[in-house]
Parts: C-alpha cells; sequence; structure tokens
C-alpha cells in the first residue's frame, strides 16, 4: 500500500479468491495499523461516489429544467402566431 505521497506505507499480499473476494494477508505487527488505513480509504471513496452522484443528480434536474423552459417557450410562441393569424 502506498500513500497519497507515493511512500510505502504497509506492505500486503493480495489473493483473488474469487471474482468478488479477497484475501489480504500483512505481517501480525501492523494488522490494526493496516486495517484503520483501509478502512479511512473505503470512507473517503463512499464518501467521492455519494458527491458524484449528488451531482450527476443535479445535472440531470437542470437539464429537464432547461427542456420544460424550451417546450413552454415553444408553446407560447405557437400559441402567440396562432392568434396572430386569426381575422
Amino acid at each position: 500500500m502506498l500513500t497519497p505521497k507515493g511512500k510505502v506505507y504497509a506492505e500486503m499480499t493480495v489473493t483473488c479468491l474469487a471474482p468478488d473476494h479477497y484475501l489480504l494477508v500483512t505481517g501480525s505487527a501492523s494488522e490494526f495499523h493496516d486495517l484503520r488505513y483501509l478502512s479511512r480509504i473505503s470512507v473517503s471513496i463512499i464518501i467521492i461516489i455519494i458527491i458524484i452522484i449528488i451531482i450527476i443528480i443535479i445535472i440531470i434536474i437542470i437539464i429537464i429544467i432547461i427542456i420544460i423552459i424550451v417546450n413552454v417557450q415553444h408553446y407560447i410562441c405557437v400559441g402567440y402566431v396562432a392568434f396572430a393569424d386569426l381575422p
């Protein structure tokens, strides 16, 4: 494992047991040290994923609002022309 600055934080062996199951083997003296680091990283990744999802939802809402505004303006313009053509 490396730190964000690229320094060696811990040495471990990772074995893939199944497509979604891994075995991490580390030194017994640094077991809790490594576990704390992995827990902290996983929380940070979850927070980043939640922020990305929120940004995507906001972008979708903005696009929907723009589509609604464009459609409303289109109907207003079409309605105005239709009333203008009446005798």
